[in-house]
């Protein structure tokens, strides 16, 4: 976007996706300043200072920044995996093609239906705005979003729990996203697509078991069990539950291959979140997803 025209048409048009929303913490904030207010200063009279509203506009800036960032990011990729939509000649064969695999797309990764007209014009889509909807679904259920936060959770604030609860609830939500769409991905016939699932839970894999994984090394290294042949054993000797666990060797392999090791996932808080990752990624690996 070059003028200021086209600017205000691009975030209108990232509202309206819902790609950029108000910022989760900064809403987090103000809910909870409007419970605690006593009649000395009035809500608005502190957030209206000069200063609360540059501080709000750097915080959200840099959320939607990112927003933004990866809104970029999935159009790239998703148009590397089904073409460019804006050269495309309406009833052509490769139009057809296009819309038939964002369908394909929609539902297989998004576990949904796409629907092809605008429900507020009641036109059928552009293969530009499927994409953009495809991106914005990527963006808000991998990112936290204040607007997808159930009315339920909001009113948890009221119990005598602790008062900051979207934001947690929305990492919850998002990282399940995380799995259940890297899953998704990994099953579908595109290949580019199959790619993203394999970066997307890889990723996730390494940010939640991070510690683990430099233990697992720095353990390696002083009992000379590698992971090659605790991934074998994994496979094949150790117990069902300890399969997706992140296994730490203990002690050197002794004369018949024998070696102690540590269940590192019992003590890992986000191995909740780490399982089901290694789960689908194991099954990957075999054949068996």
């Amino acid at each position: 976007a070059k003028t200021d025209k086209q600017k205000l048409a691009k975030i209108e048009n990232l509202i309206n996706r819902g790609v950029i929303d108000q910022n989760i913490n900064v809403q987090e904030m103000k809910r909870v300043l409007e419970k605690a207010k006593d009649g000395k200063i009035t809500f608005n009279t502190l957030m209206n200072t000069k200063i609360m509203q540059k501080l709000t506009d750097i915080y959200q800036g840099a959320d939607n920044f990112w927003k933004i960032y990866s809104d970029n990011f999935y159009q790239g990729a998703l148009k590397t995996a089904f073409g460019n939509p804006e050269t495309l000649i309406k009833g052509s064969k490769a139009y057809n093609t296009y819309m038939q695999n964002i369908e394909d797309w929609f539902r297989v990764v998004g576990g949904q239906r796409f629907v092809k007209l605008d429900p507020l014009t009641g036109v059928e889509k552009t293969p530009l705005q499927a994409l953009e909807e495809a991106s914005a679904y990527l963006v808000t259920n991998t990112i936290p979003t204040y607007s997808k936060v159930p009315a339920i959770i909001e009113n948890i604030r009221n119990l005598p729990l602790g008062n900051f609860v979207a934001f947690p609830a929305e990492i919850l939500r998002t990282t399940a996203n995380i799995i259940n769409i890297g899953a998704r991905e990994l099953t579908s016939t595109n290949p580019f697509i199959r790619q993203m699932g394999a970066r997307r839970l890889v990723g996730a894999s390494a940010v939640f078991g991070g510690t683990g994984t430099i233990i697992a090394e720095a353990s390696e290294k002083i009992t000379g069990v590698t992971s090659d042949k605790m991934d074998g054993f994994k496979r094949s000797v150790a117990p069902d539950y300890q399969k997706n666990s992140t296994l730490i060797p203990l002690t050197e392999s002794d004369e018949n291959g024998n070696f102690k090791y540590f269940n590192f996932s019992y003590t890992n808080p986000y191995d909740s979140m780490l399982r089901p990752i290694n789960a689908v990624l194991n099954a990957y690996g075999n054949g068996t997803l």
